[in-house]
This record gives C-alpha cells, sequence and structure tokens, in this order.
C-alpha cells in the first residue's frame, strides 16, 4: 500500500438520519446524542450534516438495515441493535444545492440513499505497521465514519473522457470567510497549545483551525430550507471539532462572530 499516493476509502453513511425506528432503543454505550440517535434510527428526516473532520478506528458493531451490512468495520464508537423494527427510509429524489432542482437520488452524491454506502479518495500520507493503522488527508467525513473497506487508486479510475451535467461542472459564487476579533478572541480560548484546556481534538493551532473551518463553510453548511446561498442576517450555529462557531452571511462572506 505504501506504493501508492490515494487510496479509496468505502464507508457508512451511520449519521445520516435515514433510520427510523417504532419503539424505543436500547440503551447505548456513551457517544453524542446526535450520532447514537441517528444510528439506532431515532432521527427522522432528511437533515443537513455539519463539517467536522474526521476520522475512523476500531471496530463497530452495525444495526441492521434490510439484511444490509451485518457488520460495520472500522468505526470509533459501538452500537446495539434496537429491540424494534428498524425501517430505512429515504427520498427517490433529491435537491442537490448546486442544482436547485429534485432530482433522482441515484444521479446525486447525497447521503441519503437506499444503501447507505459512500465512496471518497484520500490523500495516503503514512502506513504505521506498529500500530496497524494509516494516516490520510484531503477526507470529508464527519468524526466516527465506519470505514468498511480500503482499495488503491490507479489510473485508470479515472477516465480522460469523463462527461458530467453542467451543474457538476460550474463553480458556485462561494462567498469568503472571515473572522471577527471576538471569534478570534473565543478561538484562542479554546484551540491550540496556549488554549487554558483545547477543545479541538485535530488542530494543534489556532491558524491550522481556521482554515479548516474556511473550507467547510465556504461550501455554505446552511440546510435549503435555512436559505442556502441566500445572504441573512441570521445568527447560525455550527459546530467543528468540538468547538461551538456562530456565522451570520452577507452578500460576499460568510462572517463567523463568535466561537468558544
Amino acid at each position: 500500500m505504501t506504493d501508492f499516493s490515494h487510496i479509496w476509502l468505502v464507508f457508512v453513511f451511520h449519521d445520516n438520519t435515514n433510520a427510523t425506528v417504532n419503539g424505543v432503543a436500547e440503551e447505548r454505550p456513551a457517544a453524542s446524542a446526535a450520532a447514537a440517535a441517528s444510528a439506532a434510527g431515532e432521527e427522522g428526516g432528511q437533515g443537513e450534516r455539519k463539517g467536522a473532520p474526521a476520522t475512523a478506528t476500531g471496530s463497530t458493531e452495525g444495526v441492521r438495515v434490510k439484511g444490509q451490512l451485518e457488520r460495520w468495520g472500522g468505526g470509533a464508537r459501538e452500537y446495539r441493535r434496537p429491540r424494534h423494527k428498524l425501517r430505512q427510509t429515504f427520498l427517490t429524489k433529491v435537491c442537490p444545492p448546486r442544482l436547485g432542482k429534485r432530482i433522482g437520488v441515484l444521479g446525486t452524491r447525497s447521503p441519503h440513499r437506499p444503501n447507505p454506502l459512500g465512496l471518497t479518495m484520500v490523500k495516503l500520507d503514512g502506513v504505521d505497521l506498529k500500530t496497524n493503522s494509516i494516516t490520510v488527508s484531503g477526507i470529508d467525513l464527519v468524526d466516527g465514519t465506519p470505514i468498511i473497506d480500503i482499495k488503491p487508486v490507479v489510473p485508470h479510475d479515472v477516465p480522460r473522457n469523463m462527461r458530467v451535467p453542467e451543474w457538476v461542472e460550474d463553480d458556485p459564487c462561494l462567498r469568503r470567510v472571515v473572522f471577527t476579533e471576538e471569534a478570534c478572541k473565543g478561538l484562542s480560548t479554546c484551540v491550540g497549545e496556549e488554549a487554558r484546556k483545547s477543545k479541538s481534538k485535530f488542530y494543534g493551532d489556532i491558524e491550522s483551525f481556521k482554515a479548516a473551518v474556511s473550507e467547510v463553510l465556504v461550501q455554505d453548511v446552511r440546510s435549503v430550507h435555512q436559505g442556502r446561498g441566500l445572504a441573512s442576517d441570521e445568527l447560525y450555529e455550527c459546530c467543528f471539532d468540538g468547538v461551538i462557531m456562530f456565522f451570520v452571511t452577507t452578500e460576499h462572506e460568510m462572517r463567523v462572530v463568535s466561537a468558544g
């Protein structure tokens, strides 16, 4: 594997809010309430997942979804099967943010799918044989995502004559991300080695943390119902790597006004 520069990660959309359950699930080991509820099928609807860095290590016992995926490998959390029948729900048509209208879900990369499986390409930065772990970058998964397979990327995976719809090729009008002075002061208290108690798990300094947050917010993490793509004076909340931030959206920028 060390001879390859990039690999494919096959993963499970374990937190996509599709599963619903008729009844109360068993108690599960400690995990975030949102993640645990989603995995057990207690959250309905088509909620948007906000940005967060990702790692996936260990082994996870997955919930059964219509006979699929008896076991998920590579997850950091463990979930018990609900006592009641799990019902998988999804929409046959979804509205991609860049397109602005509904199309068939199989023509999109939406996490709300008949089979909750995803595929992403990442850069392989290192392989540690002592700990049986790998280090990757450019990952776009939430923390705790179960990884069920790893495959090397080969040149044949990307055809030269690849064709995609215009709405996929078109670059959206992105707003620049700025941090107010108050937001920077808030970050100094909870991110980095100089912070009294750092909340960040993945970033050791404020600048790298701000860069990662900017890469997420520039895509406009708001849902369609929250006015994705539109300017608004409303204050929105985003949790990134354990840090709570509030931002507003103007015509030209995403402005982070507080953090802590």
